[in-house]
């Protein structure tokens, strides 16, 4: 066993944040390492999250013609995949029966996934009154991915009964312009403080090996 990713493993279990070198030398280790670093990746989910995974359903509510150039992702105008290039709103009719679907399965919570940078007015007061559908005629718990949204925005969201909001960083600050050059890594983090301050929980992660 690696004493080095031992010694930086118990410091995550201790509850303590690693610094930049220490993460890089996780990030740079070899394939020899590879078996150590899954067995302390699953001894730290251990100790903060135990043996438990919660299920969500996800169904569109706007699927395609995306304007971002986002890298990593089949709808970004960067590329010419089967993804139709003209947005397709999902209609309620398909939404509903997406909650109906979920709450057979016994799945407790919804999200609902728009493309794009952002959601119109319009489509802002559909998904108001979606989510209040959705959690009484459905008992669901409902998150919402619907891109950059301001303070408004957010609570306007909150007070509709969204629970969670889902939005990646992608990736760090100094290297986001490298793989989204149509919105700024600071947009993303406003949205992540207004939701926050709206009083949402908050889905927020990253990729890895994206040439970072």
């Amino acid at each position: 066993m690696n004493p080095s990713i031992q010694e930086l493993a118990q410091l995550v279990l201790d509850g303590k944040l690693l610094d930049r070198p220490q993460i890089e030398a996780l990030a740079t280790a070899g394939r020899e390492d590879h078996e150590d670093l899954l067995y302390w990746a699953d001894a730290i989910r251990r100790r903060f999250f135990g043996n438990r995974v919660r299920v969500c359903s996800i169904v569109p509510g706007r699927l395609g013609g995306c304007d971002q150039d986002c890298a990593f992702c089949a709808q970004s105008i960067r590329y010419d995949t089967p993804v139709d290039k003209r947005a397709r709103t999902t209609s309620d009719k398909e939404i509903l029966a997406a909650a109906a679907q979920a709450r057979a399965s016994g799945v407790p919570n919804l999200g609902i996934v728009y493309s794009g940078r952002a959601i119109t007015e319009r489509e802002l007061q559909r998904l108001e009154s979606l989510v209040q559908r959705i959690g009484s005629e459905y008992g669901l718990g409902v998150c919402a991915s619907v891109g950059i949204v301001n303070a408004e925005q957010a609570r306007r969201l909150a007070r509709a009964g969204v629970e969670r909001y889902n939005h990646n960083l992608e990736t760090s600050e100094r290297y986001f312009a490298r793989i989204v050059t149509t919105h700024a890594y600071a947009d993303r983090v406003r949205t992540v403080q207004a939701v926050r301050r709206a009083g949402l929980k908050v889905c927020c992660g990253g990729i890895f090996g994206i040439g970072e």
